[in-house]
């Protein structure tokens, strides 16, 4: 008989699958619909909004919604919505193909902004993914359009890709301070913003007609928002993030496939190195850089009480996650996730925790994605006990438990690795009122709480 834990990983496979292989197809919605950019988009955020508010609805997912939630979604929607514009109008001059693989740029314009806008340096690992990236670009501006398609357009189109990832990598960026916030209120959202922004371009005087164009714009709103919402997210809580970030590429594979075979596009030599060089390039990037880099110096032997010198590897069943020790250009970022269980806390009380952790002979760990997204924080140090040596944990918190609860299974994994290192035999984790559904997540695994106090021995 199936066992639980494999049944979720099947239906999560199945989930992630259907809706890479669904958001592949919207290249053809798109130009099938016989409908300009700004139209597509008016009428897909229309569709989207209806299906997304009610998802939002019966998931009860309004009671997160404030004026702070609300203003960053709406500048990240309006992000959004001009990255839908620019994509969906390098269709018809580049291809799907093309345009796709341009597209898939996104995660080294997000590196950039990160380095320009919050100071994150970007390790040589990635550099070398960006500068693959960039090269697969060129190659694929040097190859020139299909014959009979205009060298303007072929070159419009790729500046239009490219311009849609900067987009996207923007909203990235703005998505990185709603830690916590449901994803399909955010979408909702961004969807409400979009048809505030296009309504008065979308030709309403004018209403597409016929039941393809239609039936098109209501897919790409209904099916390639709301259902692949749907469809990611329920995958995302049951698979391991690697499977994820491997299913994930079905998308690009997809469009391809489709531009070829449905659409009769032809790809020349010099496209297909340059497409492949950017998605090796955009698959590698999770792993650029995956280092113990600690602002913490390992101290002396931890018998004497000093932090280890060897790094916390990354947990296996989330290997496109990358767990460190926090650094000091992480402590503001870091910040709004720690204010879920402090929510008093300011940037100094904060700066002044982490360096007394470090001098109490401790450090701190955060769990990051392959954008540099903070989803996790855990603060340690070791302690005397009676029975021996003890990991005192008082700070515990990751992002969004209720979507993604695997987040909780990887940092307790690298707590119980670095009290192993340290020579602990015991951990205790502290927690506060605010955190109960967390401390239940750790009880089912294994962790035997009395009141806020965990303890795990794996001595």
């Amino acid at each position: 008989m199936m066992s639980d834990k494999t049944s979720d990983k099947t239906r999560g496979s199945i989930e992630m699958s259907a809706a890479m292989a669904v958001s592949g197809t919207i290249g053809w919605f798109v130009l099938t619909s016989g409908q300009a950019a700004e139209v597509v988009v008016f009428w897909r955020c229309l569709f989207g909004a209806a299906t997304l508010l009610a998802i939002c609805v019966a998931m009860g997912l309004f009671r997160h919604l404030n004026r702070r939630v609300l203003v960053l979604a709406a500048l990240g929607g309006a992000a959004i919505v001009v990255n839908w514009l620019l994509l969906f109008a390098a269709y018809p001059r580049a291809s799907i193909s093309i345009a796709t693989a341009v597209y898939n740029t996104q995660p080294f314009m997000l590196v950039g902004l990160g380095r320009l806008f919050l100071g994150e340096r970007p390790a040589a690992g990635k550099l070398a993914w960006m500068a693959l990236a960039f090269a697969g670009v060129m190659a694929i501006v040097e190859a020139g359009p299909d014959l009979g398609e205009p060298g303007a357009n072929y070159l419009g189109g790729i500046g239009l890709a490219l311009g849609a990832a900067f987009f996207y990598a923007l909203a990235a960026l703005i998505a990185k301070k709603l830690t916590g916030t449901p994803p399909h209120l955010i979408a909702l959202v961004q969807v409400c913003v979009g048809l505030v922004l296009t309504a008065p371009f979308a030709h309403l005087a004018h209403l597409p007609e016929g039941w393809t164009a239609w039936s098109c714009l209501a897919a790409i709103g209904v099916v390639h928002t709301g259902l692949v919402y749907i469809l990611l997210y329920g995958a995302i809580q049951r698979l391991p993030t690697s499977l994820s970030g491997a299913l994930s590429f079905i998308y690009p594979a997809v469009a391809i496939l489709v531009d070829v075979v449905a659409l009769g596009h032809r790809l020349q030599a010099g496209q297909i190195v340059g497409m492949a060089m950017v998605l090796v390039a955009a698959a590698g990037v999770p792993w650029g850089g995956r280092r113990f880099a600690s602002v913490f110096p390992a101290g002396p032997d931890p018998d004497q009480g000093g932090s280890p010198e060897t790094g916390i590897a990354s947990h296996p069943m989330t290997a496109l996650f990358h767990t460190a020790a926090l650094a000091e250009h992480q402590l503001a970022m870091a910040l709004p996730l720690v204010q879920i269980t402090w929510p008093e806390l300011d940037l100094q009380t904060w700066i002044d925790f982490a360096r007394n952790i470090r001098e109490e002979g401790g450090g701190m760990l955060v769990l990051t994605e392959p954008d540099d997204y903070i989803c996790g924080v855990v603060a340690y140090r070791r302690q005397a006990g009676i029975d021996g040596a003890v990991l005192s944990v008082p700070l515990f918190t990751v992002a969004d438990l209720a979507n993604r609860p695997h987040l909780v299974q990887a940092l307790a994994d690298a707590v119980e690795e670095v009290g192993k290192q340290l020579g602990c035999r015991v951990g205790h984790m502290e927690f506060n009122w605010r955190q109960s559904r967390l401390i239940d997540r750790l009880r089912r695994m294994g962790w035997p709480a009395e009141s806020a106090l965990l303890e795990r021995r794996w001595g």
